[in-house]
């Protein structure tokens, strides 16, 4: 019954890792319609993942040493801090995969045939 919460926090940083998987793949697929959204808004969002990351490992360290100083093993079962930890970690992929800008193609690359991208990949490199 101790180790619950941890089990239940493993859960949910698998959930988040599917979560990204999922939603950058559809972001990959779906053709993004001209002027969605504007430079400005994209500028922030670029400069707000580094600081979002540093404020989830800033979290993480914190955890580690008052875990460790205040002997958290008392309140604490190793498998739910190691959830937390996981579910951490979790959100840091996901704030990768997700916040980071889908690759761009040419027109003449998303209008070609999958054999003509290859020819036009190996043109390019020569």
């Amino acid at each position: 019954m101790r180790d619950l919460p941890g089990l239940l926090l493993i859960v949910l940083g698998v959930g988040l890792l599917l979560s990204a998987a999922i939603k950058r793949r559809a972001r990959m697929r779906a053709a993004e319609p001209a002027g969605a959204i504007r430079p400005e808004f994209v500028a922030m969002g670029q400069m707000m993942r580094p600081l979002l990351l540093f404020a989830v490992a800033l979290i993480a360290v914190k955890s580690v040493v008052f875990y460790l100083l205040f002997d958290g093993g008392r309140w604490l079962s190793p498998l739910t801090f190691g959830g937390f930890m996981f579910v951490l970690a979790a959100y840091a992929a996901w704030l990768i995969l997700v916040l980071r800008p889908p690759l761009t193609r040419t027109s003449s690359e998303a209008a070609a045939p999958v054999g003509r991208q290859a020819q036009v990949g190996h043109q390019a490199e020569a």
